[in-house]
């Protein structure tokens, strides 16, 4: 008897599952969806080691408050409100990453 050939197709995600099942509405996109979010966050990674790395932080959280501190002053700087972003974001975070893209 022959032995099986392997699948060369991943296994996917349940919840790519239930969206071509027509589960989840407008989710055509949810995988591609998935592996941004999951490069945006691989890019905040880096970008916290590397700060923490060149300003000798003891930590990544320390880093990560000294960034939120420059950006507020950064929003001062070009009359952007800082408190506004951050609640706008907040939104985004609890409305499920639905992150808004400026690239392509």
């Amino acid at each position: 008897m022959a032995a099986k050939r392997p699948c060369r197709r991943p296994a996917l995600p349940h919840d790519v599952v239930k969206s071509r099942a027509g589960l989840v509405p407008e989710s055509d996109y949810i995988l591609i969806e998935k592996c941004q979010q999951n490069r945006n966050l691989a890019f905040i990674a880096r970008l916290l080691n590397k700060y923490t790395t060149i300003f000798h932080y003891e930590a990544e959280e320390n880093s990560l408050e000294n960034l939120i501190a420059y950006l507020r002053l950064y929003c001062d700087s070009k009359g952007y409100e800082f408190d506004k972003i951050i609640a706008t974001s907040h939104e985004m975070y609890f409305d499920g990453l639905d992150l808004k893209q400026t690239y392509n």
